[in-house]
């Protein structure tokens, strides 16, 4: 175990120099409720008790302390300090008081180690109930200072609520830690002076305060909805992956009349993603880290920040870096996204001669490259914010309105399901966003046929849905899904029937594992259809909507997980924006 190489100030020489009276209870309250009181151990006096000579003065400590109200009494001291001094029965002093004992123990000049700091999470737990309804804590070590000071910081730390300790600086869990052991030193100043114990303290905040800042976040309904768009989306692109090259309606015979329903070997290991999931991480990643930027450097447009998202997929496909500085960040640390997975030709020719971030490519390619990658936009994004900055990431790599418009719409669609509204009312407003756009508005054949291929989708739906009959194929009519207003037509049908059985009371997961099958057993671009579908899903039910044999056997489920948490976390500025500097760098 660690040890403090500055003298501790629990020694015996310190008790009769730092304190007034020789045994006392300092008192500190805490935010939130409750108290805390620190002492040298009940019995102990300047001259060593090694003997039980000493228990008449723990009879007497312990008195006062049962006076003072003590609910709890915390022994921060190890078994063989204890029968040192003669004290050896201090807990069934403690109990025969109606008081609770706890012995955390820490040797003299150490910190806690990784077993203690897991043991305390439950202790931690314990005592939040009793001290929110105000009872006192005394905490004693030796001599009453280092040690107990750091017990004293730990409960002050896991009490404290993280917006009453912004301070100034660059990190506010640094300062977290800082006020905790400014206030045990306001109630005795004499504690606490130790070095290791404050660094420490500060990796502990690190630490704890991170998982206490977001408790509760992965049971809120936008986290299950950002996860479930993000492993949605991996999971439609794993099942139709393999059968994306197909080419007759007949190849899908041994898949039975159900169509595709589980992920199926191929070029790639069974669950393995695309390009189509890569690209959406990356993109993530991006709005993530331009979120950073914004809070800490007043960077105020998020497309710049998507475009170095996917030129770091372009390193993890090329080994080659267009611009500096080079590459780096969470997700290039990924040694599976650095697997070759059909990457589109528009995307890798148009990174390639990127010369600035923000730039848009100059093609007229259509191809739904940019459509599959952008539903991340509607974490940070809302409404007409979310359509235009969809569509302008996806003119970083696609130049022509089916390729970047379908995009915006997707974009606001998801932004608006990830704040809980019905795929109808989303789809509804990210249709009037899309026909205020210029090029829309200017009735130009090219920009209309995104508007026209939703509206072809939603009337096939609506055939579908009063026939009754769940289809064993996707209408003809929607394409083969290779460009972008196809593939958001196919999956925007498959999303549209989902809502509808489900409302009518069919099983959720049943219904969306239906929906995605349909979505990519048809000849054509099946993984970005599946995709997209999956995105649309996902945001719509949740991730628990996604079929579990899925979610467990995607590829790189724990990073998707890990993302989803800070996306949420920054997007509800749980998480602040400085501690995830160090994981996200910005620009």
């Amino acid at each position: 175990m660690p040890t403090n190489p500055e003298r501790a100030r629990d020694d015996e020489s310190s008790i009769d120099t730092q304190r007034p009276d020789p045994w006392s209870i300092a008192t500190l309250r805490l935010i939130g409720g409750g108290q805390l009181g620190l002492a040298a151990c009940p019995g102990r006096r300047p001259a060593p008790r090694k003997t039980c000579a000493a228990l008449p003065d723990v009879e007497r400590d312990l008195d006062a302390v049962a006076a003072w109200g003590a609910a709890v009494v915390i022994t921060v001291m190890e078994t063989d300090e204890l029968e040192a001094l003669g004290v050896a029965g201090l807990g069934n002093a403690v109990t025969r008081r109606s008081m609770a004992w706890l012995q955390v123990p820490i040797p003299e000049r150490g910190v806690p180690d990784a077993a203690d700091e897991a043991r305390w999470t439950e202790i931690s737990r314990a005592l939040d109930l009793r001290l929110t309804d105000g009872a006192k804590v005394l905490i004693h070590s030796n001599g009453g200072l280092g040690r107990a000071g750091l017990v004293a910081a730990l409960i002050a730390i896991d009490r404290d609520p993280f917006p009453e300790v912004r301070r100034a600086g660059d990190n506010p869990l640094d300062a977290l830690a800082a006020e905790a052991i400014a206030q045990v030193r306001a109630a005795d100043e004499g504690a606490f002076d130790g070095a290791a114990h404050q660094q420490w303290l500060q990796a502990y905040a690190q630490r704890s305060g991170m998982s206490r800042l977001t408790r509760g976040m992965e049971q809120s309904d936008l986290y299950r909805r950002v996860l479930g768009f993000l492993l949605g989306g991996a999971c439609g692109d794993a099942l139709g992956a393999p059968v994306e090259l197909l080419r007759h309606d007949r190849d899908f015979t041994p898949f039975g009349p159900r169509g595709v329903r589980e992920f199926a070997a191929g070029p790639a290991p069974i669950g393995a993603i695309t390009d189509d999931t890569q690209l959406t991480l990356f993109t993530a990643e991006g709005m993530l880290r331009g979120w950073i930027c914004r809070r800490l450097q007043g960077s105020q447009r998020w497309p710049p920040h998507a475009h170095n998202g996917i030129l770091r997929w372009y390193f993890t496909q090329t080994h080659a870096w267009p611009m500096q500085p080079g590459p780096d960040g969470y997700l290039i640390q990924i040694e599976a996204l650095h697997q070759v997975r059909g990457p589109g030709k528009t995307c890798l020719s148009a990174l390639a001669q990127t010369t600035a971030l923000g730039q848009l490519a100059q093609n007229d390619s259509k191809g739904c490259g940019g459509v599959m990658r952008v539903a991340p936009v509607g974490v940070y994004c809302e409404d007409a914010e979310a359509f235009d900055v969809g569509a302008e990431c996806a003119q970083h790599t696609h130049g022509h309105p089916s390729g970047y418009l379908s995009a915006g719409w997707l974009a606001c669609c998801v932004s608006g399901l990830l704040r809980g509204q019905r795929l109808v009312a989303a789809a509804a407003i990210a249709d009037r966003r899309l026909a205020e756009r210029p090029e829309v508005n200017a009735g130009g054949a090219r920009a209309l046929k995104t508007p026209r291929a939703l509206a072809n989708a939603r009337a096939e739906a609506e055939r579908t849905v009063e026939g009754g009959l769940w289809p064993s194929r996707i209408p003809a009519s929607l394409g083969q899904g290779w460009v972008g207003e196809e593939a958001l037509a196919i999956a925007f049908y498959c999303a549209l029937l989902a809502e509808a059985w489900c409302e009518r009371g069919d099983a959720t997961v049943d219904v969306v594992e239906d929906a995605m099958s349909l979505a990519v057993t048809h000849v054509g671009d099946s993984d970005s259809t599946g995709s997209i579908t999956g995105q649309l899903l996902g945001a719509r039910f949740g991730a628990t909507a996604i079929p579990p044999r899925w979610t467990e056997a995607v590829e790189l489920r724990d990073v998707i997980a890990q993302l989803a948490w800070w996306l949420v976390g920054s997007a509800t500025e749980r998480l602040p924006a400085a501690a995830l500097r160090s994981t996200h760098p910005g620009w």
